[in-house]
């Protein structure tokens, strides 16, 4: 967010607060019209789950096909897992079976669009399915939980075809092999089938990671230099594993009849987030890409998509004009960082929200499972950079005043994860090789490349990486008076009809601080 004017403004001086706002929820970036409710939702809707415990037992029962002597227990309810931002994961124990338990996880309505319309819920749903099952079948050596199948807000169930009864399993081998015959694109990794057991919001029936799996790796203490060097192997393997060439930029999806294609958006979590508040991303769902310029500009449209339709987008007219000039000033400086050499290179799979805890590790840490692969994607290969916690630092950590130490200590621990990436052992075999990889990254970070990218990906924190980090490697220096005339001419550039949309966001951030206002009792908190 830009930087505000001083309350005690005229408020008829350029660039004044359009309305004194109150604290907490009226200076929040996010829109507190939905966001208030979310504290109560998620509680309503773990009590949902509570009472719907004969139902998650029964889903268990039929996905794993249990005899009569085993038997299914959902766990007490503090040991649900249920301090995810998207998902409630609730673990059901298994008597006389093969392993002690497994876990059953539920998107969080309220998160994805719920609250009005199923398509959110079905589109995550049928892309994380999906993602298994390709992690699966074309990379073995990535260790994932195991699928045992999926179920749809609107009822329809999906097994995996390895535990379908055998003539189905005969029946897509046959098919299988036609398609060979013909050279037809064939992958069908499930299965559909009829139950009369449903949850609202669909869930992921999935492998519980045990203690002998390993730990979190955010729940361990921070690794010594050696283990640091295990564990960026480890990374580095998962990631040079992955580098298979994929035909365009989207997402996988299950189709109805339990096929898998690469035919959807790639879903980010960034859309899921823009669309979960009414802001239309313009991007169809089946829409997948074939170039990165079209992609980005998309992407880049997001940010004048949310900059439209969210009511509390701007306090003022210097904060909308900030983020209008952000826009334009991005848009501009695409071409500067482009890499036209890695645009020739076909997309790969990736996984977009990896962080610490959705990583288990052994004792000389050692990856030894990927908890959690939501929102992964196949996307140009120059969107792969190093993750941002290499140096056990988050990315808000990285941005802001007083944090180039910390960013020094990320800018060390990339040239140590390079270093280890580029290394070329003998009898490894992967689709890239390990120094083209990891020369594509270092040029990626020479040239600040992952700033730019993480600034198009993430418009809430768009303006703030383009002061910080984008800005200054064209304009060292700027005064706050040649800030304000920089955003004041640029911003016009943004649309034809600028000062009308001025004008338009004023009315919005009014109307938005009644209606807030109206809806704040005594007893409204914070949500987290």
């Amino acid at each position: 967010m830009p930087p505000q004017p001083d309350d005690q403004t005229n408020e008829t001086e350029e660039g004044c607060k359009w309305e004194k706002p109150m604290q907490e929820l009226e200076e929040e970036d996010n829109n507190m019209l939905i966001h208030v409710e979310w504290d109560q939702l998620r509680k309503e809707f773990s009590e949902y789950l509570e009472n719907e415990i004969p139902t998650i037992e029964a889903i268990v029962t039929q996905h794993l096909n249990l005899r009569s002597h085993q038997m299914c227990r959902v766990a007490e309810r503090s040991q649900w897992l249920d301090k995810g931002t998207f998902n409630l994961c609730v673990p059901v124990f298994i008597s006389n079976w093969r392993a002690q338990r497994v876990l059953i996880r539920c998107p969080f309505p309220h998160r994805l669009g719920g609250l009005h319309t199923t398509a959110l819920m079905d589109e995550k749903l049928r892309c994380e399915a999906a993602s298994f099952a390709h992690l699966s079948r074309n990379h073995p050596r990535v260790p994932i939980p195991h699928l045992w199948g999926f179920g749809l807000p609107g009822g329809l169930h999906f097994s995996a075809l390895e535990h379908a009864p055998w003539y189905q399993r005969a029946l897509t081998s046959l098919k299988y092999y036609w398609s060979w015959i013909f050279r037809k694109p064939y992958f069908r990794p499930f299965i559909p089938c009829q139950s009369h057991f449903s949850l609202k919001s669909g869930y992921l029936l999935m492998e519980f990671f045990e203690e002998e799996r390993g730990r979190m790796l955010s729940a361990v203490e921070r690794p010594t230099a050696e283990d640091r060097r295990t564990l960026f192997r480890s990374l580095r393997d998962i990631l040079l594993d992955l580098s298979r060439p994929l035909s365009r930029i989207g997402s996988f999806t299950v189709h109805e009849s339990g096929e898998v294609s690469l035919s959807n958006r790639p879903l980010t979590m960034g859309l899921a987030v823009l669309e979960n508040e009414g802001i239309q991303t313009q991007i169809p769902r089946d829409y997948c890409y074939s170039s990165t310029d079209s992609y980005l500009l998309d992407l880049l449209n997001c940010h004048n998509q949310r900059l439209i339709y969210q009511p509390n987008a701007a306090r003022s007219k210097l904060d909308l004009e900030g983020q209008m000039a952000t826009i334009v000033a991005l848009q501009a400086l695409y071409p500067r960082f482009r890499n036209m050499p890695l645009q020739r290179n076909p997309p790969v799979f990736q996984f977009t929200d990896l962080h610490e805890s959705n990583f288990f590790v052994d004792k000389k840490y050692n990856i030894t499972g990927i908890v959690d692969i939501e929102w992964s994607c196949v996307l140009p290969r120059e969107m792969q950079h190093p993750p941002f916690w290499l140096s056990g630092h988050e990315l808000d950590d990285l941005d802001g005043e007083e944090t180039r130490e910390n960013e020094q200590e990320f800018e060390r621990a990339c040239e140590e994860f390079l270093q280890i990436l580029e290394e070329d052992n003998k009898g490894e075999i992967f689709p890239t090789r390990p120094r083209d990889y990891a020369q594509a990254m270092r040029d990626s970070l020479q040239r600040n490349q992952h700033w730019y990218l993480t600034a198009v990906r993430i418009p809430r924190i768009a303006y703030n990486l383009f002061i910080n980090k984008i800005q200054p490697l064209f304009a060292l220096a700027h005064s706050e008076e040649d800030a304000g005339i920089f955003q004041d001419v640029v911003a016009r550039y943004w649309r034809v009809d600028t000062m009308e949309f001025v004008e338009q966001k004023r009315r919005d951030w009014s109307d938005y601080l009644s209606q807030l206002r109206s809806m704040k009792g005594p007893s409204m908190s914070m949500p987290v």
